[in-house]
């Protein structure tokens, strides 16, 4: 009854904990990224705390100019102020996080001098263009690099620069990681930001006086939902960051001893450890299967960048740093009989996988099949969600005392036999607690036996049987005469 009411309170506490954090997350995204889509001169309240007010908007240049439109990669229509020169010189111009296109305008009249012609596009969710929700240059770098494929199409001699300012330099950045075009000539980045995640951490302290972790994790999730991008790539690292905390208080907590109220010892907690890491495998690994989806779904209107050769190296030393982490923390898990250890081990494998994914659809787009990126995904996907399942019934079967494993109670049965004094096993109970097993042992001796010889029999094989299974923690031996 004890542990039923137990494991009913950790479950209520940890939905409590995750609504909680949804809430927060949502909060918070809705109060940095979301505008209000029927109004285009809004901006996301949290624009109006870093803003400057006195800042005034920049005239348009005198320059002959027309607006062009384009469609983003998921249905958004995006528009652009395109301002002519004879040249195939051109300038992509990038405004700021809670700007729009005119704050740009006296960096186009700079180019413009120059002979440069000019696109000054409005970002998703800001100006004319269509969008609730800004994604801090994730989103809007794919949509600089539309701008680029219209420029290219109707210019295909063009040498085209990007400049960003703000958000937009961040924008830009992404954009010609990912761009193959052989028409980029040149990045001009201007106060950018290298971790967008440190920037709203170091905002959500300043002005709530609230701490970054656990905060900014649901805020990552929570975007992901509602944009489909996440505030930081750290979010892996974040994770990682999380299931080892989860792993560290699960080990610290079951090791405790015996107490009063837990007369048989705190293991199962780690279980819960296990099944909280389990769940947080299974969700990587439909994320994993998500984007593959969307990509594969959006290949036919969406030209797939090609990478490097320094996409590929970077992939091969993520692959390998992951698996000596996988197999470094598996052979603990293995070595102190730690479940939640070994989901953590899975965790590191799922991070490895994913980068396998990565390689395999780095090196297809290199040889013109970009499309197995995602396609591996989707079978990533089910090999991570297979394993998460694994543990989580394993864990689970712990919790509800299921019994030891069938070459646990052979190796034991063989054990008990090797007693010659012993005439029979009478009955055999094993059930696992937690990582420890428990023991219920009727045996047969000659009933003829003096009390003190038949417990000393008793007692020989209490002290093997533990010796000889360190994972046994109690064993109760009961002797019938024969």
């Amino acid at each position: 009854m004890k542990n039923k009411r137990l494991g009913f309170v950790i479950s209520f506490a940890v939905i409590l904990i995750l609504l909680c954090g949804y809430l927060a997350g949502n909060y918070f995204v809705s109060y940095a990224l979301q505008r209000d889509p029927s109004n285009p001169e809004s901006i996301p309240e949290a624009c109006a705390e870093i803003h400057d007010p006195t800042r005034k908007i920049p005239p348009i240049p005198a320059h002959e100019n027309s607006e062009w439109q384009m469609i983003s990669a998921d249905g958004l229509k995006l528009d652009a102020t395109y301002f002519p020169n004879p040249s195939h010189n051109w300038a992509i111009l990038v405004h700021g996080y809670g700007r729009d296109k005119r704050y740009a305008y006296d960096y186009a009249e700079e180019y413009l001098k120059r002979g440069f012609n000019v696109v000054v596009p409005n970002l998703r969710a800001s100006g004319t263009s269509e969008g609730t929700y800004l994604t801090m240059g994730v989103k809007e770098s794919e949509d600089v690099r539309g701008w680029i494929s219209k420029i290219v199409e109707q210019d295909p001699e063009s040498k085209i620069v990007l400049h960003g300012v703000s958000m937009g330099a961040a924008t830009v950045l992404l954009a010609a990681e990912y761009e193959s075009s052989k028409n980029l000539m040149a990045v001009v980045e201007d106060c950018g930001y290298t971790s967008a995640y440190e920037m709203f951490s170091m905002q959500l302290e300043k002005i709530f006086g609230l701490p970054s972790f656990p905060i900014m994790n649901f805020v990552d999730v929570v975007s992901y939902i509602k944009t489909g991008a996440m505030i930081s790539d750290a979010v892996h690292s974040a994770s990682d960051v999380f299931s080892t905390v989860i792993v560290m208080i699960g080990v610290k907590l079951s090791s405790k001893s015996e107490d009063k109220d837990h007369p048989y010892g705190h293991e199962r907690l780690e279980c819960v450890a296990a099944i909280i890491l389990a769940m947080m495998l299974f969700i990587t690994g439909i994320f994993i299967g998500y984007e593959s989806l969307q990509k594969i779904l959006s290949a036919e209107n969406e030209e797939l960048p090609i990478p490097g050769t320094l996409a590929v190296a970077a992939a091969v030393v993520s692959i390998l740093a992951k698996e000596i982490m996988f197999w470094y923390t598996r052979n603990y898990a293995k070595m102190i009989n730690s479940d939640a250890l070994m989901a953590d081990a899975w965790h590191h494998h799922s991070d490895a996988l994913s980068s396998v994914g990565a390689f395999i659809g780095i090196v297809g787009a290199r040889m013109g099949v970009p499309v197995l990126d995602p396609v591996a995904g989707i079978f990533i996907c089910f090999f991570i969600a297979k394993a998460a399942f694994d543990i989580f019934r394993d864990a689970v079967e712990k919790m509800v005392d299921h019994n030891a494993t069938e070459e646990f109670e052979t190796a034991l049965k063989d054990k008990i036999s090797g007693y010659a004094e012993i005439h029979s096993i009478d009955l055999l109970k094993t059930r696992e607690f937690g990582n420890r097993i428990y023991i219920e042992l009727e045996i047969s001796v000659d009933g003829n036996l003096p009390l003190i010889e038949a417990h000393e029999i008793a007692e020989n094989l209490h002290d093997d049987i533990e010796k000889t299974f360190p994972q046994v923690k109690h064993i109760m031996i009961h002797l019938n005469p024969c």
